[in-house]
């Protein structure tokens, strides 16, 4: 068997793989037809071979209202400056939105953000790293030592410890940063008289 599908200027055509013939042919346009079709029309090709249809379903998918799409119009589109998008996929002609790539945009996977999914979240993220697709925001907060929207900022000098809560021993010795901004531990020693990691017990 061998026909054609003609719809508007678009010819797709479709050629039997041979074999015993069957009850019933499904016949899937690859790559999908993306506008408006108004005709269908079915042509034998140039030979001896003759098209026998007893019975025709041709199936589409509904004018879905803007910004929507799927077979029931039950899914939000995610083009870049609210664009509409493909009925059947999903995928936009303005590019994907923000946090969403792929031929349907879809959401960035765990650990991904910006446009087109392109940047990683920080590994300063804290729980498990994740951030918001949109604009890399931690989700959980930042690991112990850092601050800022996307956790990139080390606590300023004198502060360490869960959202820079906490504040390094006066006893720390030497120049620069009094402790390390994550575990307070005093980098250069205690001053005399003091011990321990964080130089917060006198000596015996």
């Amino acid at each position: 068997m061998s026909c054609a599908e003609t719809i508007l200027s678009t010819l797709y055509s479709y050629t039997d793989s041979g074999g015993a013939g069957q009850d019933s042919y499904t016949v899937v346009p690859s790559s999908r037809i993306s506008f408006p079709v108004s005709l269908v029309r079915f042509v034998t090709a140039h030979n001896t071979n003759i098209l026998a249809l007893c019975e025709v379903f041709v199936f589409g998918e509904t004018n879905c209202p803007a910004g929507q799409f799927g077979l029931r119009c039950e899914r939000q589109c995610n083009c870049a400056n609210n664009g509409n998008c493909f009925v059947h996929s999903g995928g936009c002609p303005s590019g994907c939105a923000i946090g969403y790539t792929g031929e349907d945009c879809s959401e960035c996977e765990a650990g991904r953000y910006g446009a087109d999914c392109s940047l990683s979240c920080s590994s300063t993220c804290g729980g498990d790293n994740s951030c918001d697709r949109a604009d890399g925001a931690c989700s959980q907060g930042c690991d112990p030592g850092y601050t800022g929207t996307i956790c990139a900022t080390q606590c300023v000098a004198g502060k360490y410890g869960a959202g820079c809560s906490e504040t390094c021993s006066v006893h720390c010795a030497g120049p620069g940063d009094p402790c390390n901004h994550v575990n307070g531990h005093c980098d250069n020693g205690c001053e005399a008289g003091y011990r321990r990691n964080k130089c917060d017990r006198g000596e015996i």
